[in-house]
């Protein structure tokens, strides 16, 4: 055969390659590529380079198990369904995104993995009926009114990990109780909003007993900040260079 013509039917073959791959993969929307890590579940729920991006909102399960590949939630991918009550979310997840299961009205719990390092803006606002939610042990960041209006959450543990909350991360929720293991946090403005508890009852913030010590990171400034406001007690009965797991489950640290 001719070179000239061998060259033909190899730059003929090449395009029909690239034309029609073979591959099993379809072609995803989101990233416009061909391969194993973007793929549609059996529910219909679609993941990209390991992010989940899209959660059909009218999607009927109560239940929910996140593949074990994803390593993000991506931004608004939970939002608006009207069904779902329970996530679990796979360790190896390291980011929930800005919006993710906003205004889910009946998401009662979710199972967070201690891989996860951010939560982000309006993760869980107008989630009305979440009532437990663990922060995991290496968690670094909390959003801007990530917790907004959860009316049904009443208490939270900060973990030591803790470096970021955001404003308004829990702005009008129902938390009454909160547990700071964090030696070095840095917190934006009206965290949580007293005047949304009923009448007579008080924020109680609980922080290590030796929150004042010379190694004191920024928290301090916090504390003595929202000390001036009506309607939060603070006080210091964390054990002192306790973490957040071991105290978390012995029942003489905890209410």
């Amino acid at each position: 055969m001719h070179f000239k013509t061998i060259a033909l039917v190899l730059a003929i073959c090449t395009t029909l390659m690239e034309l029609f791959p073979f591959s099993n993969a379809a072609v995803c929307k989101h990233c416009n590529t061909s391969n194993n890590e973007c793929f549609v579940d059996t529910f219909g729920i679609t993941y990209c380079n390991g992010v989940l991006v899209s959660y059909p909102e009218q999607l009927e399960l109560t239940k929910y198990y996140v593949d074990t590949r994803c390593c993000a939630i991506g931004e608004g991918a939970f939002s608006e369904n009207d069904f779902l009550q329970d996530v679990f979310i796979p360790d190896g997840v390291i980011v929930i995104g800005d919006n993710a299961f906003e205004g889910c009205s009946r998401l009662s719990t979710v199972h967070l993995p201690d891989s996860l390092l951010i939560i982000g803006s309006n993760a869980f606002t107008l989630c009305t009926l979440l009532e437990d939610i663990d922060l995991p042990l290496n968690l670094h960041s909390i959003g801007w009114q990530a917790f907004c209006d959860t009316w049904s959450l009443k208490e939270v543990a900060f973990p030591e990990t803790l470096r970021f909350v955001g404003d308004e991360a829990f702005a009008y929720s129902g938390v009454k109780e909160v547990f700071v293991h964090s030696m070095y946090i840095q917190c934006g403005y009206d965290v949580f909003t007293p005047d949304s508890l009923e009448a007579g009852d008080n924020l109680m913030l609980h922080f290590r007993e030796d929150v004042f010590s010379e190694e004191i990171g920024d928290v301090s400034a916090w504390i003595e900040e929202i000390q001036q406001v009506d309607g939060i007690t603070v006080i210091f009965d964390i054990p002192a260079n306790s973490s957040k797991e071991a105290w978390w489950i012995n029942p003489a640290f905890h209410h």
